[in-house]
């Protein structure tokens, strides 16, 4: 007798908006051009998904939407963890500093593997400089496996400024790379 299929591994991305956007159209594009049966995808929005999420044509692609409050929503966390809990992902996959703190959510759940990307800098902190946004970023190498850097500034940047050891760092023109 021979038992159920396995499902295909998922990833959850979280990302703070699903709107127009550079990060967002590769995100979609990611999923969309996914061979079928290789990995299944939800996108876990901070704040609402709104009319880009149309532009996933995927079937079973689950967008949820966490409405975070302006500011420092304590109360996101929580809501960030039932999302994760419930979806039961494999790999969760962050983008940018508006995310990161959620790895350390992530890290709560058994047997994930957590994936960082970097697709640019915040508007708030052209250089990367900012202490106080490295020292989250050097905590996240705690738990973080594997970065993603859209360019060669931004690998050398989280190597030589946030430390990250190289082997944990790959650099993927556009954060696309369906191999």
């Amino acid at each position: 007798m021979v038992g159920p299929t396995p499902l295909p591994p998922l990833v959850v991305h979280i990302i703070h908006e699903l709107g127009t956007g550079g990060l967002e159209n590769g995100l979609v594009n990611i999923i969309n051009g996914s061979p079928p049966g290789r990995y299944r995808h939800a996108i876990v929005c901070l704040t609402t998904a709104g009319e880009f999420a149309k532009r996933i044509t995927a079937p079973g692609v689950a967008v949820i939407e966490l409405h975070k409050r302006p500011g420092h929503d304590l109360r996101l966390y929580w809501r960030v963890w039932k999302a994760l809990r419930t979806l039961r992902p494999a790999i969760v996959h962050t983008r940018n500093l508006a995310t990161l703190e959620m790895q350390f959510v992530a890290a709560l759940l058994p047997r994930v593997k957590q994936v960082h990307g970097e697709y640019g800098r915040d508007v708030f902190d052209l250089y990367g400089a900012n202490r106080k946004y490295n020292l989250l970023r050097k905590a996240a190498r705690l738990v973080v496996r594997r970065y993603i850097a859209v360019s060669k500034d931004l690998e050398r940047w989280l190597t030589e400024t946030v430390g990250v050891p190289p082997v944990k760092v790959r650099q993927i023109y556009n954060g696309v790379d369906q191999e």
